[in-house]
């Protein structure tokens, strides 16, 4: 059996070379493209990011603000009862006292 061997020839040789050339400019090309979609990508998750933490910091200011203002308003309350009803006030912190020492004593 004999076999037709063909052996390529210098046409052929230069379309090969042409189109490797043309897969490696497409390479490139699809590579730049990639690494632009990524930074593009990477900077709108960037903003999303930041507009969420500034979104949280607003909410963590105003929940800090809420509970300054309740403090004061509780500690202001407790002032006013205990120049209101000092015995009561003084009653019920001794009693509070012997169970805050009831609890933790040491047995």
């Amino acid at each position: 059996m004999a076999q037709a061997t063909t052996k390529p020839t210098e046409a052929t040789t230069a379309e090969l070379q042409q189109q490797v050339e043309a897969l490696k400019a497409d390479i490139a090309a699809l590579t730049d493209t990639m690494t632009s979609l990524g930074k593009q990508k990477v900077s709108a998750t960037k903003g999303e990011v930041e507009q969420q933490a500034a979104a949280l910091r607003a909410r963590g200011k105003d929940a800090m603000d809420y509970a300054g203002s309740e403090v004061e308003r509780l500690s202001g309350e407790a002032e006013r009862t205990v120049r209101e009803r000092p015995m009561t006030s003084l009653a019920v912190a001794a009693g509070v006292g012997v169970l805050f020492g009831l609890l933790t004593a040491r047995k």
